[in-house]
């Protein structure tokens, strides 16, 4: 049975950090999360993110050879929040083919995102499955984030995470700041990444140009990013009890940057996503930029 905090977890491109405990078994060993955070690299340099109000993407979700289901993201025209530029992100996960048959979730994600800098403002995510349904609300500072979720009984359940470093990312926003990551910054930077109630810190080094096979575009280049998470106490500590996890993405080598595959190496084999349908923003939501 896949776990919920593992392969089809909770919501959306969680499958960046989807991989599970001991099956990491054709990837080296990973070193303990105490090692990996005093070794890690500065954090991606702050910038605007590669994310264009109105485009759609849709993944789909590979378990080895079964399917797992879909997600689908899309990028609401930008509105002004506090004076700032901000896009509505959605990302929506349902689990299908041979993984419903253990786990039914699907999860519903919103993410507000600042265009100047890729930080995301607030998130809620409401996840539903066997008959249950929970929602989580985060709200992001430049130090910590605020957490408020709601089981079945209704009743809240608050929390603060300490982020040890640069202002915290959530999954969505890490994806677009990962496409804006310019060429000309280090290859190598860290990350503090909220993956729908807890908190993450990955390590990300941009490899070369490889070649990748893509239902969508056939076989085409792409720019390999290798990545290892370990995930944090409150206080914002290493969690000594969780071992680290590696995932790979790869960003077409084009302008477009789209994220065309995200896989892992687990011991239900290999755990991908992989793009198979983009719509490019309409002309009115080009216009819309500010």
């Amino acid at each position: 049975m896949l776990p919920r905090s593992g392969v089809l977890a909770g919501a959306g491109i969680g499958v960046l950090f989807a991989c599970a405990g001991a099956g990491c078994a054709r990837l080296p060993p990973v070193p303990p999360p105490v090692q990996l955070a005093a070794g890690a690299a500065p954090s991606l340099p702050p910038g605007p993110p590669l994310l264009r109000p109105g485009e759609r993407m849709l993944w789909q979700v590979r378990v080895g050879p079964f399917a797992g289901g879909t997600v689908r993201v899309s990028a609401a025209a930008p509105r002004w929040m506090n004076r700032r530029p901000v896009a509505v992100v959605r990302g929506q996960f349902a689990a299908g083919g041979i993984a419903a048959l253990f786990d039914d979730s699907a999860s519903d994600d919103t993410t507000w995102i600042d265009l100047a800098t890729a930080r995301p403002i607030h998130y809620r995510s409401e996840l539903a499955g066997d008959g249950e349904r929970s929602t989580v609300v985060a709200r992001f500072g430049d130090r910590g984030v605020e957490l408020v979720e709601r089981g079945r009984n209704g009743r809240p359940r608050h929390a603060h995470q300490e982020v040890p470093s640069d202002p915290p990312l959530n999954l969505y926003a890490a994806l677009f700041a990962l496409r804006g990551w310019p060429d000309r910054a280090r290859g190598e930077a860290t990350l503090s990444v909220w993956a729908r109630s807890r908190l993450w810190r990955a390590t990300v080094r941009r490899g070369g140009t490889v070649f990748v096979s893509s239902t969508m575009r056939g076989r085409m280049r792409a720019v390999r990013i290798d990545g290892i998470a370990w995930r944090t106490r409150r206080d914002g500590s290493p969690d000594p009890d969780t071992r680290p996890r590696r995932f790979r993405v790869y960003l077409g080598a084009d302008r477009d940057r789209l994220p065309v595959l995200i896989e892992t190496d687990t011991r239900y084999g290999v755990v991908s996503a992989e793009l198979v349908d983009y719509r490019a923003p309409e002309r009115s939501d080009r216009a819309s930029l500010p």
